[in-house]
């Protein structure tokens, strides 16, 4: 608005409403964030909270934000995603190659070990009854 030449109390004034009237608010824009980047990009909640965190989000933000991430979408979105990674990958691939490629790829999407290990565990064994 400066830029555009208004004063400078103005700006101020104008700011304060916006925020006053919820229109510049942390929490929803984190909620808003989270939800999106979770739905739309399929991160997981580390990748989500870095995310946020390296915005200058205030950690109770954050972890309002994350608490409204179902746990369900993050772990179907995550076996779909493990999923189409096993199809595109090599069969004659070891499980232990298998295993740290969908391990690697889980923890650079943002789910959390846990999260991780379980789905790839379960992707590997529905491949190998598959393939039976």
């Amino acid at each position: 608005m400066e830029k555009y030449g208004a004063p400078n109390a103005a700006v101020k004034e104008i700011l304060a409403h916006l925020v006053r009237e919820g229109f510049i608010d942390e929490r929803r824009y984190a909620k808003a964030y989270a939800n999106d980047k979770a739905r739309f990009n399929g991160w997981g909640t580390l990748k989500i909270q870095a995310g946020l965190a390296e915005q200058g989000i205030p950690n109770g933000a954050i972890a309002e934000a994350l608490d409204g991430i179902n746990v369900e979408e993050q772990r179907a979105l995550l076996d779909k995603l493990l999923e189409s990674k096993l199809r595109a990958l090599p069969s004659d691939d070891g499980e232990g190659v298998l295993r740290n490629k969908l391990l690697r790829l889980a923890a650079s999407r943002g789910f959390p070990y846990e999260l991780a290990s379980s789905a790839v565990e379960e992707a590997l064994a529905k491949r190998l009854h598959e393939e039976k």
